[in-house]
């Protein structure tokens, strides 16, 4: 009976594995959905998944890391400093803590700059459209708009550039690693899955090196908005 028992208790854990282990692989599956998503800058569909990751693991730094990037190109800032402190709580030597940290940091600076601003600065005082000082202010305003569009584009083009640079480079090391085989070599099971396994070894470091250059210029790009933001802000909110 009591062997009986035994074996009944080790299928249930069995079972058990199992189960934990399709459970993690599918939310591996829209973490991975999610990060295709954002460099789309589908981020309303990629928030959802990282969301659904969530609820099977609240406390998966990879997962709350994304979220807070998502949260902070959308300006809601509060959330974000919600996801990052959850990142930088769940996993703070990890890679993604560590990025958290460091966007948490910049945001709590950024918000201290602006708090600071408004105390110093009054607010500007309504002024007739058609007088001179409102034409300078104007002008002065689309001056500092001009700027921020260049900003960005250049921000833009750099990243293409680093991109393309990494494209190059990731050609050269597949031409490099992987010379064109003859027809034995491709017959040859040993070979072809050797060959297999350096070219999938090369693209996904590739793929993380594009990953973390997509973040860098990611937070230049906040980091440009948050500054031209305190260069508008005697100009008000129009």
């Amino acid at each position: 009976m009591n062997r009986k028992k035994r074996a009944i208790n080790s299928l249930f854990a069995i079972l058990s594995l199992l189960l934990a282990s399709e459970a993690t692989l599918a939310a591996d599956e829209r973490f991975a959905r999610a990060e295709t998503l954002y460099s789309q800058k589908n981020y309303l569909a990629a928030e959802k998944l990282l969301k659904e990751v969530l609820v099977s693991n609240s406390k998966d730094p990879a997962s709350l890391y994304l979220l807070g990037n998502i949260c902070l190109l959308q300006k809601r800032l509060d959330e974000a400093s919600r996801a990052y402190r959850a990142c930088v709580q769940a996993g703070a030597d990890t890679r993604p803590g560590q990025y958290a940290a460091m966007a948490l940091q910049q945001i709590e600076e950024a918000s201290k700059k602006d708090h600071e601003t408004a105390d110093k600065e009054p607010a500007p005082s309504p002024a007739n459209p058609n007088s001179p000082r409102a034409a300078k202010q104007e002008e002065e305003r689309q001056s500092i708009l001009k700027a921020l569009k260049e900003a960005l584009d250049r921000n833009q083009k750099d990243f293409k550039i680093q991109n393309n640079k990494l494209a190059i480079e990731e050609e050269q090391l597949l031409e490099l690693e992987l010379p064109p085989a003859n027809g034995g070599d491709i017959r040859n099971t040993g070979y072809r899955m050797a060959r297999e396994t350096t070219e999938a070894q090369i693209k996904q470091t590739f793929d993380l090196r594009r990953k973390a250059l997509k973040e860098i210029y990611d937070r230049k790009e906040s980091a440009i908005n948050q500054d031209f933001k305190r260069r508008l802000a005697p100009f008000g909110s129009n």
